[in-house]
This record gives structure tokens, C-alpha cells and sequence, in this order.
């Protein structure tokens, strides 16, 4: 078993040692005869305040030489201070000259001097988020290329994108490690909103419809003796089942807000390529220029180059034109809860024939339990 290393402050016996020691030299220094500047200084006098010093000084040392030297330095010194205390001896002498050729030390502990706050320097992001009339938001520079010249020799960053459809630009390699971390929350997040979607669809759906056949046959019993039923409320927009697709909807929107500014932010990057490319090509020298890059294996072998057209890809938000629609403008954030926004319940309302749709019949469930 591996020896465990001595730490002075965890044994019993050199606390209680060291203790009696502190003590008994505090005691013989107060009975040693000083002069008045020295005779009352704090809670004693200036050797009392020397001698804390020294055992203050020597309290972190965990060496068991260190700590044996300070134990048998402190009991020779008893035998100095005991001999001090008589005024004609050679040791009262040196105890004098030792206190006028040091400086006093100060009885009030010292106080801590609180270190100047650090100063963040605050840099602004490559991107800025600008708000339309609409209320759709888009991604400009924060600062355009063409303020930089800088941007001319610089070398052009490589975009990035990830399989959960995050843009990055990637400035050097290796990538950097807040990068990292920042697409792997970004991800997380991602993930868990389609997670909390599918559960909803597929487990939680099944537990609401079982509560609604429950509901269902309670209600029948109870028209059955006769008993009151206005604590139930009727239709479909009281069921459980209604609340479990009103919590998929909003789900669905808030992927979709989500998805909307991971397009938005793509084309902001695309955007601050574009113009750091046409100022390469203003300040690069004049050259002949190909209007179409070809491949160099296919021209070299004669074989026809194919010129193909990469479309644009038009992203659909269905969610956010029917509340456009609606209210004249998308909502840029949820300052308060949203289910209580005017926005919600007129999105509900647009979508009530598609969560009718999606809700499950009870009528296989009544048969199985009847």
C-alpha cells in the first residue's frame, strides 16, 4: 500500500504541539521588558507580533524537514525569550537592536486590495440579424468586405455545413475548439426539438387516446345513473388528444422558425463570400479568363464537358406564411408565454382541419375495452 504523505495539519498530536508552543512563547514575550514603542503594540507587544508573523509564514510548509527545523528553532527560542526577560542580558541586548533595525510590524491584518476588473474586449460577430417590416429576419455583414481591404490578401475562408444544415466558415485549421463546442450545442439543441416531436407523435398520442376512451366510458356510466355531467366539457378541443396535437404543432413551428434562421445564416455567409471573391477579382491583375471552368481530364481526353445548372433551392415555411397571413407580420421572439400570444391561437384555428386529421379515432379502442 502506497505511503500517504504527512500533512501537519491533519495530525492531532502536532496541532496540539504546535499549540503549546505558540502559547508558551507568547507568554514569555509579554514578560520581557521594551520600551514604550514597543511595549504595547495590538495584542501585545512587537515580539508577539513577530513571532505570529513567523508561524503564519511557516503554517502552508508540509516538508517534515521544514516543519522539524521550525519546531526546534521555536523551543530554542524559549530559552532566549526567558533569558530576555532579565534587562542586563547579552540576549535583551540583541532583542533590542533586532527590534530598532526592523521595521514594526503592523498589528491589523493586511487587507486584500481588490484586483482591477478585466476588460472583455466585446467582437462583434462576422454576421448582424436585421429585422424586416415583416418580421422576417435576415443576416447582413456587421462589417462589409469592402471597408476592409484587408479581405484582398487574406486568404478566403472555406463554408462549412453540417449534416443538422449549421454554416460555418472555417478560417484556418485545425478547426478551433470553441467552434467545436459551439456546433455541438447547436446540435443538441436541434436534436432535442425533433426528439420532443416524435415523442409526442408517437408515444404521447397513444396515452391520450387511451385517457379519451377512459373519459368516454366514465361519461356513458355516469348518463347511465343519471349523475350530472357539467363537470365534463364536450367537443374535441377538450380532449387529450387535442392538447397532444397542439403540442406537436408547436413543435413543428418552432423546428421551422429554427430551420428558417439556419437558411437565413447560410445566406448571409454565401453573401460575404460572394463579395470578398468579386473584390479578389477587382484587384487581381487583368488575365484571360475562361467563362466556363472546365475539367482538366475531360478536356485533355476530348470528351464533352458537361455544363450543368445547380437551381436554387426554394425552402417552404407553411407555418410562418399562415401566421404572415394572419396577422400582418411573423413574430421575432416570445417575450412572455406563448400560448397566450394572439399569434397562437389564430395559427391553431388555421390549422384546426389538419390536427382533426391527425387526431386517432376512439372507436377501436371502444370495442377492444367493451
Amino acid at each position: 500500500m502506497r505511503r500517504t504523505p504527512f500533512i501537519p495539519g491533519y495530525d492531532q498530536r502536532h496541532r496540539k504541539a504546535v499549540l503549546a508552543l505558540y502559547r508558551t512563547l507568547l507568554r514569555e514575550a509579554q514578560r520581557i521588558p521594551l520600551p514604550e514603542p514597543h511595549r504595547s503594540h495590538g495584542a501585545g507587544n512587537s515580539i508577539s507580533c513577530f513571532i505570529r508573523q513567523r508561524f503564519a509564514s511557516n503554517r502552508p510548509c508540509t516538508s517534515s524537514r521544514l516543519v522539524y527545523a521550525a519546531l526546534a528553532s521555536g523551543y530554542q527560542f524559549i530559552d532566549v525569550l526567558v533569558k530576555a526577560q532579565c534587562s542586563s542580558s547579552p540576549e535583551h541586548s540583541r532583542l533590542l537592536s533586532h527590534l530598532q533595525s526592523n521595521p514594526i510590524p503592523s498589528s491589523k491584518p493586511r487587507t486584500l486590495t481588490a484586483a482591477p476588473p478585466i476588460q472583455h474586449s466585446f467582437r462583434p460577430g462576422l454576421l448582424t440579424k436585421v429585422l424586416n417590416p415583416d418580421g422576417t429576419h435576415e443576416y447582413v455583414p456587421t462589417k462589409p468586405p469592402s471597408q476592409d481591404p484587408r479581405w484582398i490578401t487574406r486568404r478566403l475562408p472555406c463554408m462549412g455545413r453540417t449534416s443538422e444544415a449549421q454554416t460555418f466558415l472555417r478560417f484556418r485549421k485545425p478547426q478551433p475548439a470553441f467552434l467545436t463546442r459551439k456546433l455541438i450545442k447547436q446540435r443538441a439543441i436541434g436534436v432535442r426539438t425533433v426528439e420532443k416531436s416524435k415523442e409526442v407523435e408517437n408515444e404521447l398520442m397513444d396515452k391520450a387516446r387511451d385517457e379519451d376512451v377512459w373519459e368516454d366510458i366514465v361519461r356513458k356510466q355516469m348518463r347511465a345513473e343519471g349523475i350530472d355531467e357539467s363537470g365534463f366539457s364536450d367537443g374535441i378541443d377538450a380532449s387529450y388528444r387535442w392538447s397532444v396535437a397542439t403540442s406537436r404543432l408547436w413543435y413543428l413551428w418552432k423546428w421551422e422558425r429554427t430551420w428558417y434562421d439556419l437558411v437565413a445564416k447560410g445566406n448571409g455567409y454565401q453573401a460575404f463570400l460572394d463579395e470578398v471573391i468579386e473584390m479578389k477579382k477587382a484587384a487581381a491583375p487583368a488575365v484571360d479568363r475562361p467563362d466556363t471552368v472546365t475539367s482538366l481530364s475531360d478536356s485533355s481526353r476530348g470528351r464533352p464537358v458537361s455544363k450543368v445548372k445547380i437551381g436554387r433551392i426554394e425552402h417552404v415555411y407553411p407555418l410562418m406564411e399562415a401566421v404572415k397571413n394572419l396577422t400582418g407580420s411573423i413574430p421575432s421572439g416570445v417575450k412572455a408565454d406563448p400560448f397566450v400570444a394572439p399569434y397562437w391561437g389564430l395559427l391553431v384555428e388555421n390549422q384546426h382541419r389538419k390536427l382533426i386529421r391527425m387526431l386517432p379515432s376512439l372507436e377501436t379502442e371502444r370495442d377492444h375495452m367493451s
